[in-house]
């Protein structure tokens, strides 16, 4: 076994005028829907019939805690198996009863190469920033504030972003309700990822810190927090929830260390700017490409409320075939994507399809 190495691949964002690359010219496709949902992670109790492949890592998960403690006993009591499109082989994190308490070890094996183990140590005085964009929806606002007040306050801290022409008393709200947060005022048009981009930038953060990108439309339970400091590694893991209503091919909520934040670029300002969705898909995705794993679990309290786009993001109804630069990808013009395209796109002629 190896120790699990912290990698150090930057990603650059793609110039705005592209080309763009394979991820953003297939979005909204089967594949891509298909891909993202397998990235769900499962749990499954020990005792318990476990396949032996399986027995495998818990064995070696095992054998790294007692290495680690220095005990001669060791208990498994949870395998988490992350979603098997996540990263390449199996990967996921053993729960074990050992010297008095639960600890946990990490492991990755993309089954070529030799299994790596880490043995996990969370790390106390990490912040999580709760990250919101927020534009003239008060009563959004003081229900997002009132439900978070119902939170462990030393668990978290916000960050909203406003824009000019909001009446929002950011502050006052949070006073009212006893939250520790802060304001960044930007100038011109709303944007979502320039607000989440502002919030991870805040010079006060350090690397291991993580960023919750959330929505004021989100209420989120306790427990999403614990998960958040758990699966959140710097260098290593992000987590994404998922809530009863939302499907599993949906980013939107969203964890992540600082410093992988910075690696990879963080949120596009300048292709998303204020069009409407897909900023946060784009991110996930680089965050893998450099090889920051994403964990995502269900959880039954976390709710979502959909709501209709904000005013002041545009681009909502341009297809994605236009608004990307994809070429080589066969997109007819009028199309929103590959899946749209079908039949159409095979029997055209070169000459009638965009960036053939």
């Amino acid at each position: 076994m190896q120790p699990i190495q912290t990698p150090s691949i930057e990603i650059k964002l793609p110039p705005p005028n592209g080309p763009d690359p394979w991820y953003r010219c297939a979005y909204y496709s089967g594949m891509i829907n298909d891909w993202y949902a397998k990235t769900e992670s499962h749990r499954l109790s020990i005792p318990g019939e476990l396949p032996q492949e399986k027995k495998f890592y818990v064995d070696i998960a095992v054998l790294q805690a007692k290495r680690e403690l220095g005990v001669d006993s060791a208990t498994p009591v949870t395998l988490e198996e992350w979603g098997e499109m996540a990263a390449p082989g199996y990967n996921g994190m053993v729960e074990i009863q050992a010297a008095g308490r639960r600890v946990s070890v990490s492991f990755e094996h993309d089954t070529l190469d030799e299994p790596a183990v880490r043995f996990e140590k969370p790390k106390d005085g990490r912040r999580v920033i709760f990250s919101v964009c927020e534009q003239n929806r008060g009563n959004d606002w003081e229900r997002f504030v009132k439900d978070v007040s119902g939170l462990d306050k030393n668990t978290f801290t916000l960050c909203v972003s406003s824009w000019p022409g909001n009446p929002v008393d950011h502050e006052a709200t949070m006073k009212q309700h006893g939250v520790n947060g802060h304001v960044i005022k930007l100038t011109g048009e709303f944007s979502r990822a320039a607000g989440m981009d502002a919030c991870a930038k805040d010079p006060s953060y350090q690397d291991d810190d993580i960023i919750f990108a959330t929505d004021v439309d989100v209420y989120t339970p306790q427990d999403v927090i614990t998960a958040v400091r758990r699966y959140v590694s710097l260098g290593h893991r992000a987590y994404f929830p998922v809530g009863p209503n939302r499907a599993l091919h949906q980013t939107g909520l969203g964890a992540f260390a600082i410093g992988d934040y910075k690696r990879v670029g963080g949120y596009d300002t300048a292709k998303y700017g204020n069009r409407y969705g897909y900023e946060d898909t784009d991110l996930f995705y680089r965050l893998r490409l450099a090889r920051v794993m994403p964990v995502r679990f269900f959880h039954d309290e976390l709710k979502h409320i959909d709501h209709a786009p904000m005013q002041g993001w545009s681009g909502v109804n341009t297809p994605h075939g236009e608004f990307h630069h994809c070429k080589g990808f066969g997109y007819i013009g009028e199309e929103d994507h590959l899946l749209a395209a079908g039949q159409a796109m095979w029997n055209r002629p070169l000459n009638q399809l965009r960036g053939a």
